[in-house]
């Protein structure tokens, strides 16, 4: 009976150490695997405990580093760390602090274990208390450590863990060498569970102060681009104006040159007036009047200000956008970051090439919802092996952050393809969304 207990035991700790993992990485393995692998450690701590114990308390690193390729390998190594703290933490401080109070002592605790199994079943369901109690959102430490905020305070984190884990095996392996170990482990326990979780709250509190702050700031930006874009549909609207005027006073000049039967003054007007109206009437800067189909505002104004830009760099800029367009493949912040990464990538490429030019299209119908930016390229053809890997660029150094950041983005909507293609001097990328 004592046997199942502690293979029982044995089976809930891995298996809570590993919803621990699933929970703050946000990844999406099957609780199947999840038992599955709990069996595995079982049956390891059975017929090769010492390795399989070293195995344990490391193996989350390395897969994470494994699975997680091209990303921030400080996030990696906390994911991988974090679980096996978190775990030790709380079952140290039931053991030590709250089970006692309960009328449990200490040894009676590590020879029982029912105990052990009590304490291990109270791990998850405690945690997960009290990361809601104390507002820690895992989603925005991964997004904030993701733009690099606080870098510093997450290798801080990541070499407390690190110290605490080698502290806290050291007290255990030399027990019997070490005097008052136990007294040592209850200490360590006690002060570093108070500084993690102080630098969790602060941690997240700073992000999201960031992360609302960069907010407002988007939120300022889509205004102020708004309001530029309101002012060029003014400006154009009041060209029409002088341009309706003017052809109220051609018309006037026709007739009057058809009442004459003088064809000379005829030809004249057309050629001095006319061409040169239909010319300006088709001037490219009249795309950005297309952006009316588009029905949300904030993604109205980030695309006015890119064209705008564009144009004022001299890339011809051709726009294409369905009839009363809306948005929704993704989130609109998320899809802002995605417009604007691939029109600023294809506004310094094209701004290379011999003929400048850009064309951008928002498709939508009954079964699709698709985005095409295209550009001319310097390159006839663009090597498409590398462009998604972070600090990878074709631009220099230094550079490199926009696709993969993309690709992070676009990650979050597993409904979402996309297609990149260059060839013949054309670099075209297609996000499609099927409904």
């Amino acid at each position: 009976m004592d046997f199942i207990f502690e293979m029982l035991v044995l089976f809930v700790h891995s298996f809570v150490v590993l919803l621990i993992y699933r929970q703050c990485s946000d990844s999406n393995i099957k609780t199947r695997w999840l038992i599955l692998v709990s069996f595995i450690f079982v049956y390891g701590f059975i017929y090769l405990p010492v390795i399989t114990y070293f195995v344990y308390l490391i193996f989350l690193v390395p897969y994470t580093l494994i699975r997680n390729k091209d990303k921030s390998r400080l996030l990696d190594i906390f994911y991988g760390l974090y679980p096996i703290i978190v775990e030790s933490l709380f079952y140290r401080v039931l053991s030590f602090y709250i089970f006692p109070l309960m009328g449990f002592k200490i040894n009676n605790i590590a020879e029982s274990n029912f105990v052990n199994l009590i304490v291990e079943l109270l791990i998850y369901p405690l945690y997960l208390f009290l990361t809601k109690a104390l507002k820690i959102n895992f989603k925005l430490l991964k997004k904030g450590f993701k733009k690099n905020y606080l870098t510093l305070f997450l290798l801080i984190l990541n070499a407390s863990m690190v110290i605490y884990l080698i502290l806290i095996q050291v007290l255990l392996i030399f027990e019997n060498h070490i005097p008052q170990s136990l007294i040592f482990r209850k200490y360590l326990v006690g002060a570093y569970i108070i500084f993690f979780l102080v630098m969790l709250v602060f941690l997240n509190a700073s992000f999201t102060e960031k992360l609302e702050s960069e907010m407002l700031h988007q939120k300022d930006f889509q205004l102020i681009e708004m309001e530029r874009y309101s002012q060029h549909i003014e400006s154009l609207y009041q060209e029409l104006r002088s341009f309706r005027h003017d052809y109220i006073n051609i018309l006037t000049s026709i007739k009057s040159g058809l009442d004459l039967r003088d064809i000379d003054a005829i030809q004249k007007i057309y050629d001095d007036v006319l061409l040169k109206s239909g010319k300006k009437i088709n001037d490219r800067k009249y795309e950005i009047a297309r952006l009316v189909n588009l029905k949300d505002s904030a993604i109205k104004s980030v695309l006015a200000s890119k064209i705008l830009e564009a144009q004022s760099r001299g890339i011809t800029v051709s726009a294409e956008i369905s009839d009363s367009m809306t948005i929704s493949m993704m989130e609109s912040l998320d899809f802002i970051t995605v417009l604007a990464i691939l029109c600023d990538n294809a506004i310094e490429s094209a701004e290379l090439a011999s003929s400048s030019s850009i064309r951008i299209a928002l498709i939508q119908d009954e079964t699709k919802e698709m985005l095409v930016v295209e550009n001319s390229t310097k390159e006839k053809k663009i090597d498409l092996k590398n462009i998604f890997n972070r600090n990878f660029s074709t631009k220099g150094s230094y550079r490199g952050i926009g696709l993969a950041s993309m690709i992070d983005i676009l990650e979050k909507y597993p409904e979402i393809t996309l297609a990149t293609k260059s060839n013949d001097f054309i670099f075209r990328q297609v996000i499609e969304y099927k409904k």
